[in-house]
């Protein structure tokens, strides 16, 4: 009985803890519904620790904790037109979870912009627009490349506050063909730089895209394509690179073929040097190929017997990934991953208010950046200098 005793006041006691235990549980549940202002700031301090963690380095944390975490991820834009306000939950909740549940950067990949000339021009914010849509809406925080024929000046505050970008100087070369070269010497400028080593896969965009979508799920796609590209039963295939069909107009489409477009490149540290290689040999050929580097990449890739042989274009689904907008696709805030409004003749067919308040709500550029419009014209002492073509 007595054993039958104890047994009773030892689970009662059990039971008492259990209770206590419970009470304080509760106690602080209520105590963190009555004071969100507590719960948010501890929240915050939480994001920024996983932030700071994110690529295992200091330099990207202060990226995202300076520019991302305390501005651009939380506050989204004011004053937006009516149907783009309809993407403001998702586009929200998208960077929070880009902060509450973040992966490592990896190494491997990186992305290329190239800014010459007028682009880099100090009233002319085309590149910083761009790398605040990779940053803010693409949610990609790992290494841009800008090649450029700007001073290291030019960009002090975008490298001050993004310790990821990194310059390429380049020779300034006359507009055309001649500057378009530099997309073919990718791969030669990257090894050139020693922290650019552990570079495999680069994405080049052009510099007048913006990012509209996170990038994350066009990463996974590019490099699931370049796995399977890299399999044995590929081995004895010509060198490759990866790029989108063209949407808009193009004279080579009349002849039947696949015409792509340039603005974006998927490329492959070694196997896309070939490609690369006989592509720049067309470009030398400026009296075949004047102007359009479309034109000479047509030529390899169906008109010459040994060059196409020598390389071929794997096509990447345009579908959920490239947009060449239109007045309307603007109006109704249309996304895509890359959003592309070509300088000079789409950018002409979209008034400029309306571009600023896309690249501004859709893509959470600033507004001054927003304003920088795609057809580059230069200020010299207060006078139009003129106006570049595409």
């Amino acid at each position: 009985m007595a054993s039958e005793s104890g047994g009773a006041d030892s689970r009662s006691f059990a039971m008492v803890i259990l209770l206590l235990f419970g009470a304080v549980a509760i106690t602080g549940i209520f105590r963190s519904i009555s004071s969100p202002q507590n719960s948010s700031s501890v929240g915050a301090q939480t994001a920024t620790s996983r932030v700071s963690n994110l690529a295992g380095v200091d330099d990207l944390g202060t990226v995202l904790a300076h520019d991302m975490l305390n501005t651009s991820l939380f506050e989204q834009p004011k004053n937006c037109p009516k149907e783009m306000k309809r993407k403001r939950d998702v586009i929200a909740k998208q960077s929070f979870l880009a902060i509450e549940h973040p992966t490592r950067v990896d190494s491997s990949f990186a992305i290329a912009l190239i800014a010459l000339g007028d682009v880099t021009a100090k009233n002319i914010h085309v590149v910083e627009r761009c790398v605040q849509s990779i940053r803010r809406r693409g949610l990609y925080f790992g290494t841009i490349v800008i090649v450029t024929d700007a001073k290291r000046s030019r960009f002090k505050s975008l490298l001050d506050s993004d310790k990821n970008v990194q310059l390429l100087n380049v020779e300034s070369r006359p507009n055309g063909m001649l500057s378009k070269r530099y997309k073919t010497e990718l791969l030669d400028l990257l090894d050139g730089k020693r922290s650019l080593d552990a570079v495999d896969v680069l994405l080049y965009m052009d510099v007048d895209i913006v990012i509209a979508e996170p990038l994350h799920s066009f990463i996974s796609y590019v490099k699931s394509m370049i796995n399977m590209l890299d399999q044995p039963s590929h081995f004895n295939e010509p060198s490759y690179m990866l790029m989108f069909e063209e949407q808009g107009a193009a004279p080579e489409r009349k002849f039947g073929n696949t015409v792509y477009h340039g603005g974006v490149l998927g490329l492959h540290r070694s196997k896309s040097r070939t490609c690369l290689k006989e592509w720049q040999h067309l470009f030398d050929d400026r009296e075949r190929f004047p102007d359009r580097d479309q034109k000479a990449l047509y030529y390899m890739l169906y008109i010459n017997e040994t060059l196409k042989d020598r390389c071929q274009v794997t096509r990447l689904d345009h579908r959920p990934y490239l947009l060449m907008p239109s007045k309307k696709d603007f109006r109704a805030g249309e996304t895509a991953t890359f959003v592309h409004v070509t300088n000079g003749y789409r950018a002409e067919k979209i008034e400029d208010s309306l571009q600023a308040d896309y690249y501004r709500c859709m893509a959470l550029v600033d507004e001054e950046y927003a304003m920088s419009m795609n057809r580059f014209k230069v200020i010299v002492d207060g006078e139009e200098d003129g106006e570049t073509g595409e």
